[in-house]
């Protein structure tokens, strides 16, 4: 404001000056009548002046044409004609898109601009495939596209080529091409990404190189990226051995537990727990991670408590039972998996045998019995043994005595003849 006052005090001085030197020529006649027409034409410039600088922001440099008020030039007429040039070309210093062309003059004055144009940006505006889990060995059909940002340039010869440096990935076509994008207008392409059966499950990174050219026909290339999961089906197997066909109640029993990975991408946060009517596992088997082609081993501790009837749950009844053992674990997506094996068993009631004099003695006198029989049998043998022996020798002794008698009776036969 001080400058725009100092600016109408040097024009009002510059007038004066100029109307006493008109009146010394003898241009004007009266004085007055003069007087009263330069106040008038004063005011209108006054007018002006003010409207071009409200107009122009850059007043420093519509100022700098004006003489200093101690000069001793006069201001000439064509101070009025720089400032109507100044107010119309102030119309196209702020112009309607002002992110994406400017004009441009010198402090000069001159009413010649440039307009300067900014690169048109083009960005990933929407995919179906961001943050997306895809199983290996499928094909997905990819929806992606590309936002013109730009308000007043257009974009020609857009090529949009997708990569990625993950292995076992191809797209059906290599690149796009789009002739040419209008501000603000946007384009889908779908490329067909296949990934093989074996590619590694993990985080995958899609890259999409952009090249394109402004109204100018100026090149320009830019990049964006997107990312999703390969998951590799997951297959593990729960091996349950050694549970006993037979419970008895207050006994505490270990099962071992055992599972093995059978996919090609490791499980995580492995559990097995078990649930069964009459039984109360002590604790829930965690093996952690498992490798792919490995296993895990642990051991279980249950309780037998018995089954319950169900109008007194103190009293335990024998009977069968059913049980579940339930395996919970996780993919590398974090997607988790549950697989159950299931058995039966048959829960008794358990007895504690008291040991009493009776019964000792009653197993003491049956142990001698057995002693006695086994030393009866043995002397019974020996008996018909020696009985035998004995019938022999009379048989033998017999045979003797006759074989002696012939002999005799041979002996008198010759004598007689």
């Amino acid at each position: 404001m001080k400058t725009i006052k100092k600016s109408g005090i040097v024009i009002w001085i510059a007038v004066i000056v100029s109307i006493s030197v008109f009146s010394g020529t003898g241009i004007l006649v009266n004085a007055a009548d003069s007087s009263s027409g330069v106040t008038a034409e004063i005011a209108d410039m006054i007018t002006k002046l003010d409207s071009v600088t409200m107009e122009n922001s850059d007043i420093s440099g519509f100022t700098s044409d004006i003489p200093d008020a101690d000069s001793d030039s006069s201001i000439d007429s064509s101070t009025d004609r720089s400032a109507g040039d100044s107010a119309d070309n102030s119309a196209e210093l702020f112009p309607a898109d002002s992110d994406y062309a400017e004009s441009y003059s010198g402090n000069s004055g001159s009413s010649s601009s440039e307009k300067i144009f900014h690169k048109p940006q083009l960005l990933l505006e929407e995919s179906n495939l961001s943050g997306q889990s895809l199983n290996a060995g499928t094909t997905f059909e990819m929806s992606v596209t590309f936002h013109n940002k730009s308000r007043s340039q257009n974009i020609f010869g857009l090529k949009i080529s997708p990569s990625t440096e993950t292995t076992g990935i191809e797209f059906d076509k290599n690149s796009f091409y789009v002739q040419r994008l209008t501000p603000g207008e946007s384009v889908t392409i779908n490329p067909l990404m296949t990934i093989a059966k074996d590619a590694q499950p993990g985080q995958v990174t899609l890259s999409f190189s952009l090249e394109y050219e402004d109204s100018k026909a100026t090149g320009s290339t830019g990049a964006e990226t997107l990312t999703f999961h390969i998951v590799q089906p997951v297959r593990a197997e729960l091996e349950i051995s050694d549970i006993p066909s037979v419970l008895y109640t207050m006994d505490t029993i270990e099962i071992p537990v055992k599972v093995l990975n059978l996919g090609k991408d490791k499980i995580c946060n492995v559990m097995v727990k078990l649930e069964a009517q009459g039984l109360a596992p002590k604790e829930t088997v965690f093996l952690g991670n498992i490798d792919p082609g490995t296993a895990s081993d642990g051991s279980m501790k249950v309780y037998v408590k018995g089954l319950t009837d169900s109008s007194d749950e103190n009293q335990v009844l024998p009977g069968q039972t059913a049980g579940v053992f339930t395996l919970t674990y996780e993919d590398s997506s974090g997607q988790t998996y549950e697989t159950t094996t299931d058995f039966q068993s048959e829960i008794k009631e358990f007895k504690i045998q008291s040991l009493t004099v009776e019964e000792e003695s009653e197993e003491t006198n049956s142990w001698w019995y057995s002693i006695f029989a086994v030393a009866a049998f043995f002397l019974i043998a020996l008996i018909l043994f020696l009985a035998g022996a004995l019938h022999r020798k009379n048989i033998l002794l017999e045979e003797m005595q006759k074989a002696a008698r012939f002999s005799d009776i041979d002996k008198q036969i010759p004598s007689v003849k």
